[in-house]
């Protein structure tokens, strides 16, 4: 771990981004298997629903308690056993599909099992990152290009999933456990240290979680570009599921929906590609996070003025092409402000702050096509980034974070 040096250059960088790549494909695969599975084996949509619920409860109910187990635990280990324990569950389903002898409750559990494991395995892989890249210019590149890991497993990871489960059903079930075996491998590579915190109290749960709340809602800065990111990853993932059913209504195949997606998947890989350029060039902090809120309004209202699928796709990627900026910049400063001996913690307070109103994103996009229409329910939608866009201008936490911060500092 040195300072200044290229990512290029940084082997636990690169070992850790390429392990979480293949963990990343391989849980996209199973993701698109496993609702394909629970309706082939069941026939029935709400037990493909409680499964889906089983895997995102645990996002909500375990990212405070998490965080505080993160913060007591050496990092290393903590992913370590939680890819064992995810390449385990994955391998219990292709067993059971091998034997004939998979049961509805058994893939309750591998959901349930798999998004619990998830929780403090990203959490403990961000505090990881912290200190492999220490140089805080390089940060935000890091993030970026990680963002850009999780968009290309999307777009390789969906179709082949499908292609795999086609094929054999347990096959997309025995690639992930592979995956995360590997993302083990490379997690046994690192040679960056990552002990626990320093401890100087014995361990209290609720009160270390009370800690770490507390310290993320005394700074302004993570509170509100948490609420930001909230408002704008709502309005991002409720924008799928609204764009697939204005394609469908107006007749759009299942080929072609799935071109619109791709297109929209490709957007975010070439914005994270960018990311690193349009952060150097622009410099400001409030003009990205201000700016990107800015492009994406009036972007989303655009949708309302098309129902063409090819149009939509376009239009989606251009919009899901500026959000790998506003990430990079956010997340790179909340790493950077964070203590160590916090990291798990705070990440888990702003994680669940930022992520909590997603799941109910869906739900939301629905309720708004059935009531108001395609176009009023974009407008509602581009109504919010504005909403977003008005505040990050205003807000006084964002143009203060223009000024640099120590990163040696902040991390002691």
């Amino acid at each position: 771990m040195g300072q200044g040096v290229p990512l290029s250059r940084n082997r636990d960088f690169r070992l850790l981004w390429i392990g979480q790549a293949l963990s990343a494909l391989g849980s996209t695969m199973s993701s698109v298997a496993l609702p394909l599975l629970v309706l082939v084996a069941t026939g029935s949509p709400v037990k493909a629903g409680i499964v889906a619920l089983a895997g995102n409860l645990p996002f909500v109910l375990l990212q405070l308690p998490a965080g505080a187990f993160v913060d007591r635990l050496n990092r290393r280990m903590v992913m370590l056993v939680c890819d064992l324990g995810r390449a385990l569950a994955a391998g219990s389903v292709a067993v059971a599909l091998l034997a004939g002898e998979l049961h509805f409750m058994h893939l309750v559990a591998f959901a349930a099992i798999d998004a619990t494991l998830a929780v403090p395995f990203q959490l403990a892989e961000s505090a990881a990152l912290r200190r492999i890249v220490v140089d805080e210019s390089q940060l935000s590149t890091a993030i970026a290009l990680n963002q850009g890991r999780a968009y290309g497993a999307e777009l390789a990871g969906q179709p082949l999933g499908g292609l795999l489960f086609g094929i054999r059903n347990f096959l997309p079930f025995v690639a992930e456990a592979i995956a995360y075996l590997g993302s083990m491998l490379t997690v046994l590579a690192l040679r960056t240290p990552l002990p626990a915190p320093p401890r100087t109290r014995s361990p209290h749960l609720l009160r270390e979680i009370k800690e770490g709340v507390t310290w993320f809602w005394s700074k302004p800065f993570l509170r509100w570009t948490a609420l930001f990111v909230s408002a704008s990853d709502f309005v991002i993932n409720g924008l799928f599921l609204l764009l697939v059913v204005i394609a469908q209504r107006k007749g759009t195949s299942e080929v072609e929906i799935g071109f619109m997606l791709a297109l929209g998947g490709a957007g975010g890989v070439v914005g994270s590609l960018l990311a690193p350029l349009v952060q150097r060039r622009v410099g400001s902090m409030r003009l990205i996070v201000a700016g990107v809120a800015w492009i994406g309004a009036p972007m989303i209202a655009a949708l309302a003025l098309t129902t063409d699928y090819l149009s939509m796709g376009l239009l989606l990627g251009l919009t899901l092409s500026v959000w790998p900026v506003w990430n990079a910049v956010i997340m790179a400063r909340w790493l950077v402000l964070i203590p160590d001996e916090l990291m798990g913690r705070v990440q888990s307070a702003a994680v669940l702050i930022a992520g909590a109103p997603v799941p109910l994103a869906g739900l939301a996009a629905a309720f708004l096509y059935e009531s108001l229409g395609a176009v009023g329910a974009l407008l509602v939608f581009a109504g919010i980034m504005l909403t977003v866009a008005i505040f990050a201008t205003l807000n006084k936490a964002v143009r203060d974070a223009d000024t640099p911060i120590d990163a040696d500092r902040a991390l002691t």
